[in-house]
């Protein structure tokens, strides 16, 4: 999981530890960005209230009331860019001081109002915009999950015609308004899909993920819903007590045709059903664009996802294992990524209970070493390939001893 940028100054870091909370994301893929004034490349357009160089005068006096801790002075401040943005149709602009507003507002109010702001304020049009916006949104509901769990999960569920206040919502319905977010941006998945992460480069922190595997906006967007989906602490009881209804193969081996009839919108569907879905299109997308290596990881990621939630069946576990061998035989071993699926198999293989487990899951590793050495992959084999050959001894004593009875084990 990427680490936002380090602020300035110790004092800094200790007034922004709950608007960083807030705002980390809750995907591997990426993290939102805190505060930045240094904001505007060289290649960009030059919004309004910067100078020539792209740095923004009036950001520069937030940033300054932020480091004199005048939180609420730069709230106000921001609003008048962000009014000045609205009434100048500058959709980014506008967008930034939406979301730095919001972080502010946490930082003052906490999680509820900064939460109920972004809800009730008109958004701008532009799509990129929009997408910002519904991250830091999705997010910021799952963070608010997250902080008040226990209060939230006391709560019963209000039901009447009136709009029911954030104070009074329950997990489920707060987790049904995050899919709606990321649902919404990621049905606009055609128009930007394509687009680098360098688009959202003023709000999000790519981490080392290379840009041809993981380095669209389409891939952030897919595997930071994935991620919700797949947060059990967030399933329904009927979710987590009927796995067994799930149909593991057709998961494993995933459909194009059948995914793209799944109602992403229907809590009735099972998440790891959605999932698939989502790791479909974007599996597919990629081979349609001739990115083997991109459409390999969202084939590695269904399957570290399935492995996880089937962890208790031996057959299912096998089916996994079995599906990736025969990815990776199918696959041209001249690309890097061949090594990182070998990895994944080692660490399949690594936790299987078979007497020759160990020995299959070394041979795995050592053969994506020796192909691509240099390579994440290759080093991560080999990283698994000495953890393995590894010596190393347990020794284990009786809690309670009786006469004449071995008292230690040695392994």
């Amino acid at each position: 999981m990427d680490h936002p940028h380090q602020f300035q100054t110790a004092r800094r870091i200790a007034l922004f530890a709950v608007i960083v909370a807030a705002i980390s994301a809750v995907a591997v893929f990426t993290g939102l960005r805190p505060f930045d004034t240094a904001a505007y490349s060289a290649d960009e357009p030059v919004p309004a209230g910067s100078d020539v160089t792209g740095q923004s005068s009036l950001w520069g006096e937030v940033e300054r009331l932020i480091s004199e801790q005048k939180f609420q002075a730069a709230v106000d401040q921001v609003t008048k860019i962000r009014e000045a943005a609205h009434t100048a149709g500058n959709d980014q602009e506008w967008a930034r001081a939406l979301i730095e507003e919001v972080k502010l507002r946490t930082a003052l109010h906490g999680y509820e109002t900064s939460v109920r702001f972004l809800r009730e304020q008109q958004w701008p049009d532009d799509p990129i915009a929009r997408a910002a916006l519904d991250l830091y949104y999705a997010n910021a509901l799952v963070t608010y999950i997250q902080a008040y769990s226990w209060e939230i999960r006391q709560r019963e569920r209000v039901v009447g015609d009136e709009e029911v206040d954030l104070k009074a919502w329950t997990v489920d319905q707060i987790s049904v308004e995050a899919h709606r977010a990321y649902l919404r941006i990621w049905s606009a998945r055609e128009q930007w899909g394509d687009e680098s992460i360098g688009v959202l480069a003023r709000y999000i922190d790519q981490n080392d993920y290379p840009a041809r595997i993981r380095g669209t906006l389409r891939d952030a967007v897919s595997y930071l819903w994935m991620q919700l989906l797949a947060d059990q602490a967030l399933w329904r009881p009927e979710q987590t007590n009927e796995l067994f209804r799930l149909d593991v193969g057709a998961l494993i081996v995933g459909d194009q045709t059948i995914s793209a009839t799944v109602d992403l919108t229907d809590s009735r569907v099972h998440p790891v059903t959605k999932i698939g879905a989502i790791l479909d299109d974007l599996e597919m997308w990629h081979l349609g664009e001739r990115r083997a290596e991109a459409a390999l990881e969202a084939r590695l990621e269904r399957l570290r996802q399935l492995h996880v939630v089937f962890h208790r069946q031996r057959d299912d576990q096998d089916a996994i294992r079995d599906n990736l061998e025969s990815t990776l035989g199918r696959f041209d071993r001249s690309y890097d990524w061949w090594s990182m699926g070998q990895a994944q198999l080692a660490e399949f293989l690594r936790q299987a209970s078979d007497p020759d487990a160990l020995i299959r899951a070394r041979e795995a590793a050592l053969a994506g070493s020796e192909r691509h050495p240099g390579s994440i992959g290759g080093q991560r084999c080999w990283h698994l390939v000495l953890q393995i050959e590894s010596p190393a001894f347990t020794v284990d004593a009786m809690a309670t001893d009786g006469p004449d009875r071995r008292s230690f084990k040695i392994n």
